[in-house]
């Protein structure tokens, strides 16, 4: 309740029980997901009733690697600084933090599972990827040579990393074969 209540995403209700259920692997590629199912003492028509709960991933070379790319802390600062400026929708952020010294996160997130999701590995009708690339270029549109970059030193330019994958790319591609 405390941290709904800080953040104003709850006006009066006390939270009275909460459930979780684990999204499967595969629906998080770099994180842990769970749904979140609260009970509240007196509910208000605007409570949510679930919530997404986004961890980084329990797997440590991958929670390293996103560590040291800045993912993670990139993902808090894009949802506590740009969803509200944003030319699109993006799940409104109930609660998130972001622990430098533990390279620590938590996004809790709106539940938006009532909209229709693609199997990221079967892919998507061309359609649902044009919706897509027309989304990111009103993103992109709406930041392109803005003055208010240079104050957002957690988004690095876009080539940041690539010296991480230029030196890791023969590694992986060794083990691969």
């Amino acid at each position: 309740s405390l941290a709904l209540f800080t953040t104003g995403s709850i006006q009066q209700s006390n939270v009275t029980d909460v459930s979780a259920e684990t999204i499967p692997v595969g629906e998080g590629f770099t994180s842990e997901l769970a749904r979140l199912n609260l009970v509240y003492e007196s509910p208000d028509d605007n409570d949510p009733v679930s919530m997404i709960a986004k961890f980084p991933s329990k797997y440590r070379p991958t929670r390293s690697l996103l560590n040291r790319l800045g993912v993670y802390e990139r993902e808090v600062q894009f949802y506590q600084k740009l969803t509200a400026e944003l030319p699109l929708n993006a799940p409104r952020p109930y609660f998130t933090v972001w622990n430098n010294q533990s390279q620590e996160s938590l996004l809790l997130l709106e539940d938006l599972s009532c909209l229709r999701v693609v199997d990221q590995l079967i892919g998507c009708a061309q359609e649902d990827a044009q919706l897509a690339v027309n989304d990111l270029a009103r993103f992109h549109a709406n930041f392109w040579n803005s003055a208010g970059l240079a104050d957002m030193s957690w988004a690095p330019r876009w080539d940041m990393g690539a010296e991480i994958f230029q030196t890791t790319y023969p590694i992986l591609w060794r083990r691969l074969l």
